[in-house]
């Protein structure tokens, strides 16, 4: 596969649970998002074509993700209501 981007990040979440792939084009100042990455599955999303740049950056923020899941988690149900805790557990038959 040829390389399409000069540059592929993945520095940004944009608050709704998303982070995103932000490529740059060879020669051309102005970025471009090519994709999402969910911020609690790692499940990538592109909306542009997909280069060994891409992929790599797309891989190694999965990785991090994969690597944090146990904290995230944690952090998600200690947001939670008591109610949304119990309904939580309920749900996964951890009550």
């Amino acid at each position: 596969m040829e390389r399409i981007y000069s540059e592929v990040v993945c520095n940004y979440n944009n608050g709704d649970g998303f982070w995103t792939l932000d490529a740059w084009y060879p020669n051309n100042d102005n970025g471009t998002v090519i994709g999402v990455i969910n911020e609690l599955t790692g499940g990538v999303y592109l909306f542009k074509d997909n280069d060994p740049l891409a992929e790599e950056v797309a891989n190694e923020k999965v990785k991090e993700i994969e690597s944090e899941r146990i904290e995230i988690l944690a952090s998600y149900y200690n947001s939670l209501t008591d109610a949304e805790k119990d309904e939580f557990l309920r749900l996964t038959g951890n009550q």
